[in-house]
């Protein structure tokens, strides 16, 4: 679908700190702790030492919806995407959880006050296996985002990023995090933090 003003916008770790609340949940069931700066790998069951049973127990803990209703937002996220919704952009929050997620995300989205369009799963990580569990029709590959779809792009996973700027004509972003500092990409543009990246696409 092309829009020439809609914006890709990642959920986890770019609008919600996804990422400090595994930290905590890690303590929790697990008795260890590993501070957020020590995340230096995407693939959680490296940095928290887990095997793939305890990480999907993990995940499945993760994703309940009472846990993901406390996420506390990314400082920034909701006034730089309310200064693009008031100069006309749609919001595209484009995520990898699964869809079973999609009402609690909604209603995270909605009382944190940060303004979207629609909110879509997207097998960026090639989880379709697990999907399939669900309602794979609602769930979109990355492959099928259309080229001249989106004037921007903001996410926090360095791959995905990659391959977008591969694939869309729009600049990307990539928000800063620890596990995304290993390298850094053609067509893709680190940013410290929101202000920065409203001070570079105030209107993309």
């Amino acid at each position: 679908m092309r829009n020439e003003r809609r914006i890709y916008v990642d959920l986890d770790d770019v609008l919600a700190e996804t990422a400090r609340m595994f930290v905590e949940l890690l303590t929790e069931l697990h008795g260890k702790r590993v501070e957020f700066e020590e995340i230096e790998n995407f693939d959680l069951s490296r940095s928290f030492d887990l095997t793939r049973d305890q990480l999907d127990e993990f995940m499945r803990v993760a994703h309940e919806p009472e846990r993901l209703e406390r996420v506390e937002p990314i400082a920034g996220a909701a006034a730089a995407l309310s200064a693009w919704t008031e100069r006309g952009y749609q919001v595209s929050v484009m995520t990898g959880r699964p869809p079973s997620t999609e009402a609690i995300s909604r209603r995270w989205l909605r009382l944190r006050g940060i303004p979207h369009d629609s909110v879509q799963s997207v097998d960026k990580y090639g989880r379709s296996g697990l999907y399939e569990a669900e309602d794979p029709h609602s769930v979109i590959a990355l492959s099928d985002l259309p080229a001249d779809g989106f004037r921007l792009a903001v996410e926090d996973h360095l791959e995905i990023a990659a391959r977008l700027a591969e694939r869309l004509t729009a600049p990307v972003v990539l928000l800063d995090r620890p596990w995304n500092r290993y390298a850094e990409r053609p067509g893709v543009t680190r940013c410290a933090d929101w202000e920065e990246i409203l001070e570079r696409y105030p209107a993309p």
